[in-house]
């Protein structure tokens, strides 16, 4: 983990991709964690897009229209998506565009603020590569599909799930300063960093801590830095 500066996501907005053909669900299938065979009528469903070391790259809303299936996520990831995807399409009869956008520059902070008093995650360029999706509480939310068979990252997702050792979790929490995702959270007194700031505005923020110091005095970006208060397990009876 590492400390940021305010300029990590300073991409705005919300970007949208739009994956069509023949092979779109079959190819979704193998790269997301979320099974596309749920993905019926007007439902908005919820899928993480693993690196190879099952770490999150992008957290997506994923919902089926006439022409496709439509990949929700913030702007500030939304390239590096693209790119990563399109490198995984080889001979399958599926094209992905850039459609536009559903929330402009200006409604990044209301989109962003939703989401954190939802328990949804988002990922940011400074928090690519950094959690487990279960780390980010997808199991819970009910973003990752357990036998729907394989897709980039999967081994080492369903290796944490069966054995049972998810050991640090996301938490609503609120700072009483200013954070970016990124941000490490301290234990008061402690020498390493226990979490890391997933989003956070207005004082309100979401966090991955290691759930054994949840109960311990945090601080943001120092062992002597402001407080951070108010945990809500948002995994609780997972």
């Amino acid at each position: 983990m590492q400390q940021t500066s305010s300029s990590s996501a300073t991409t705005h907005g919300v970007g949208r991709i739009l994956v069509t053909g023949a092979d779109a669900d079959a190819f979704l299938q193998g790269q997301l964690t979320q099974d596309v065979r749920k993905l019926v009528g007007d439902a908005s469903l919820i899928a993480g897009y693993c690196s190879a070391k099952g770490r999150l790259l992008a957290v997506l809303q994923m919902q089926r229209r006439p022409d496709g299936i439509v990949l929700e996520t913030h702007r500030s990831v939304l390239e590096s998506t693209l790119k990563r995807l399109r490198m995984f399409v080889l001979r399958s009869k599926v094209t992905l565009t850039e459609i536009e956008p559903s929330v402009p520059d200006s409604g990044d902070h209301d989109w962003r603020r939703g989401r954190i008093e939802q328990g949804l995650p988002t990922i940011f360029p400074a928090t690519v590569d950094h959690f487990v999706p279960q780390m980010c509480n997808l199991d819970v939310l009910g973003g990752i599909s357990y036998d729907k068979g394989c897709y980039t990252g999967q081994e080492i997702v369903a290796r944490l799930h069966y054995l049972g050792q998810v050991k640090r979790r996301m938490f609503h929490v609120r700072i009483a300063a200013a954070s970016v995702p990124g941000a490490e959270i301290f234990e008061s007194g402690g020498t390493q960093a226990v979490g890391e700031v997933v989003d956070a505005l207005e004082g309100h923020a979401l966090v991955v801590l290691q759930t054994a110091h949840a109960a311990a005095d945090l601080r943001l970006e120092a062992p002597n830095g402001p407080p951070v208060s108010d945990l809500v397990n948002l995994s609780a009876g997972a």
